[in-house]
C-alpha cells in the first residue's frame, strides 16, 4: 500500500507512520510543522533505512487542495491516514473559529483533493469529544450512543465524520469503490522513545503529572474535584499510542470497497485523575503534590470506551494494558528529550 499520512510530524501520526513502514507499506508523510516536529520527520526518515517500508516527506498544509491534489498524484496514493488537525479541548472554547477552520474545512479540501484521485481508503482521525458528556449510566460508551458534542473540538470533529460519509455516498452514486472509517480516539498516551510524546504537553494530565514528577511543575492542578465519579475527579480512558498505530493498520486492512465504519478506539477501562497522580508517583519514584481548581469549561465527568464492536469486527485489542507501564515510556522520554 502507499499511504498518505497527514500530520506525519506530529504525535500519532508518527507512531502510526512507523508502524506503517514496519509493517512494509510505502508512506508519504505530510505536516506544515504548526505543531509538528521536523525532528520526527528526520527520525522517521533514518527508521525507513533499516525497515521494510520507504518514507516520503512533504511540507505543507491540508487546505492547499493543489498540493495535495499533486501529492496524491505523484506518489499514487491509495490510500489516506488523516491525522493534521488541533486537538485541545481547551483552546477550542476560547478560539472554536480556529477549530472549525483547521479540522472542518481542513478535511473538506483534503477530501476534494481525494474525490479524482484513485485513494479507495480513507481513516479519520476523530475522538471521545464527539460524545459530549455521555450519562454516565452509559458507560462504557457504545459507537451508538447520540453525538452531541460539549465543545468546539468535538463539533468540528463530528463535523469531519459527516463530510467523510457525504464523500463516500458521493464516490457510491458514482460508480468508484471507496471505504471510510472514523476512528474516535480515548485518551492517547506513551510513546516509541525514538519518537517522543506531544510535542505541546497542553495541559495534558500524563505529560503534567510526569512534568512535576520532574520538578519541572511544582504541583498538579486538578481541574474539578465534585464530579459524580469515585473519587470526585474526572475519569479517562487512556489508550497507549503504539495500541493506536496499530488500530490504523488492522482497520486499514479490514476495509474493503463500500464500507463506512465508526470504531471506539480505547482500552475499555477508565482512570481518574487521581489514580493517574498515584501511578505516576509510584512510576517515578517522586510525590505528585496536588492543588484543587476549578472545572475546566467543556469537560465531561467520565469518558471510557466500550471496545465490543472493533474487536468482534476486526479483532483489535489494546496490548498495552499496564498503566504503569505506559507512563514509564512516557517519563523516559521526558527525562531526555532525544538528548
Amino acid at each position: 500500500m502507499t499511504i498518505l499520512v497527514t500530520g506525519a510530524a506530529g504525535y500519532v501520526g508518527s507512531h502510526t507512520a512507523l508502524r506503517m513502514l514496519r509493517l512494509g507499506h510505502t508512506v508519504v508523510g505530510f505536516d506544515n510543522y504548526s505543531t509538528g516536529l521536523r525532528d520526527r520527520s528526520i527520525r522517521l526518515a533514518r527508521s525507513a533505512d533499516t525497515l521494510p517500508g520507504d518514507f516520503h516527506m512533504v511540507e505543507g498544509d491540508i487546505a492547499d487542495t493543489d498540493l495535495v491534489a499533486q501529492t496524491l498524484a505523484e506518489h499514487r496514493i491509495d490510500s489516506v491516514i488523516h491525522l493534521a488537525a488541533h486537538c485541545i479541548v481547551s483552546e477550542s472554547v476560547r478560539e472554536p473559529d480556529k477549530y472549525h477552520r483547521n479540522n472542518t474545512l481542513g478535511a473538506a479540501s483534503l477530501l476534494a483533493a481525494c474525490a479524482p484521485s484513485g485513494v479507495a481508503r480513507f481513516i479519520l482521525s476523530s475522538t471521545t469529544s464527539v460524545y459530549g458528556d455521555p450519562d454516565l449510566g452509559m458507560t462504557p460508551i457504545p459507537e451508538s450512543t447520540p453525538c452531541h458534542p460539549i465543545n468546539p473540538y468535538g463539533a468540528s470533529k463530528l463535523a469531519c465524520e459527516r463530510l467523510l460519509a457525504e464523500h463516500a455516498q458521493t464516490r457510491h452514486a458514482a460508480g468508484r469503490p471507496f471505504a471510510g472509517a472514523a476512528l474516535r480516539y480515548f485518551n492517547v498516551a506513551g510513546c516509541e522513545p525514538e519518537l517522543g510524546e506531544q510535542s505541546n504537553d497542553a495541559g495534558r494530565l500524563i505529560p503534567t503529572a510526569i512534568n512535576v514528577a520532574l520538578g519541572r511543575q511544582p504541583a498538579l492542578t486538578i481541574c474539578g474535584s465534585d464530579f459524580p465519579t469515585p473519587d470526585g475527579t474526572c475519569v479517562r480512558d487512556y489508550i497507549d499510542v503504539r495500541d493506536i498505530a496499530a488500530a490504523h493498520a488492522d482497520v486499514l486492512d479490514a476495509l474493503k470497497p463500500g464500507n463506512q465504519r465508526t470504531y471506539n478506539v480505547g482500552m475499555g477501562r477508565g482512570w481518574s485523575v487521581r489514580e493517574v497522580a498515584q501511578a505516576t508517583a509510584r512510576v517515578s519514584g517522586h510525590p505528585i503534590p496536588t492543588i484543587e481548581g476549578p472545572r475546566r469549561e467543556g469537560d465531561p465527568a467520565a469518558l471510557v470506551a466500550d471496545v465490543t464492536k472493533i474487536a468482534q469486527e476486526i479483532g483489535w485489542v489494546a496490548k498495552h494494558t499496564d498503566l504503569g507501564e505506559i507512563i514509564a515510556t512516557a517519563l523516559e522520554w521526558a527525562s531526555t528529550k532525544w538528548r
